[in-house]
């Protein structure tokens, strides 16, 4: 499937086809992901053990069921050659996870359900639910910081418009395609299926707040644990999986992840000043022209000028 022209088509037989090359080719990450999800079926489908629960429970178990569904996605296209595609879906799966954590209550889960509805509990969703900022308390939410760490990650290497998102793409004949060197392929599967697995944990752990632990789910889990064990075995003089274990970490105290998550914490939201955003305004046009008048006096700019239907300043 390689040197063909981006087209509908072409993706559509891509994500099936890749895919399965993947498993073929180290099936000890397919017999890895296969783990994670079974694991994962059998905790969310673990009942609540009574009649009757309360909304925010239903709700939070909504939420990792989606979060499983978007991890599942997004390991299949990361394995058909689409990486940066791959972590949008991986960073929504975070997501799931971290809401369905602050998710305790009827009354979060009003605020999570109903914020486009009122200014109100948007402000309070963006104080309460924000990430990463109210996840700073290591004792509540330490666990999730590799998945944090992870999630900042993912916003600039596969979610954002950055150049960044480029690296993950092979250029062939002056065009843009999907990623095609096999290798790069299986490490990233790598990373994705150690994601899987911190996702699994973290549900794993907020369902057990709300429900009995199933002995059954109980098994899944420590299986996929143990398939973890065997597979980093497997592969760890193997390059460029090692490469790949090593940079997300393990059990081995912080992560490499876990320390992305503290550098998005010490960094803080970078905020264009109000001089930038005047500017910015200035130059795309978006000013009338008293107001383009009394803001270039003001700044020392000189006369706003009209040039060709654009409006400039000088």
């Amino acid at each position: 499937m390689k040197n063909l022209p981006n087209s509908l088509a072409f993706y559509a037989q891509a994500v099936p086809v890749n895919s399965a090359k993947v498993a073929d080719l180290e099936p000890g990450i397919w017999r890895f992901a296969e783990a994670v999800d079974l694991a994962f079926q059998a905790v969310l489908a673990t009942p609540f053990g009574r009649d009757e629960h309360q909304k925010w429970e239903e709700l939070r178990w909504r939420l990792l069921q989606m979060a499983h569904i978007d991890w599942i996605f997004g390991y299949h296209i990361t394995t058909s050659g689409q990486r940066s595609m791959g972590l949008m879906m991986h960073r929504r799966a975070i997501e799931f996870v971290a809401y369905a954590s602050k998710i305790s209550n009827d009354q979060r889960a009003d605020i999570y359900l109903k914020k486009g509805e009122d200014p109100g509990l948007m402000r309070k969703f963006k104080g309460t639910f924000q990430i990463p900022g109210a996840f700073k308390n290591k004792k509540n939410y330490g666990h999730l910081w590799p998945l944090l760490g992870a999630w900042d990650l993912a916003s600039d290497w596969g979610v954002h418009a950055n150049f960044e998102t480029t690296a993950f793409r092979d250029i062939r004949h002056g065009e843009i395609g999907h990623q095609d060197d096999i290798k790069k392929v299986l490490a990233a599967a790598t990373i994705d299926v150690r994601l899987g697995l911190w996702l699994l944990e973290a549900s794993a752990k907020l369902l057990d707040e709300i429900r009995p632990p199933s002995d059954d789910a109980a098994k899944k889990l420590e299986a996929s644990l143990d398939t973890y064990r065997a597979f980093k075995l497997d592969i760890l003089e193997k390059e460029p999986y090692k490469t790949q274990l090593e940079f997300w970490g393990g059990s081995d105290g912080e992560t490499f992840a876990e320390n992305a998550f503290t550098e998005a914490i010490n960094r803080g939201p970078v905020k264009p000043t109000a001089l930038e955003l005047v500017l910015s305004a200035l130059e795309d046009g978006e000013l009338d022209q008293d107001e383009r008048e009394r803001l270039c006096k003001a700044l020392g700019l000189g006369r706003a000028n009209h040039t060709k239907g654009k409006q400039k300043y000088m």
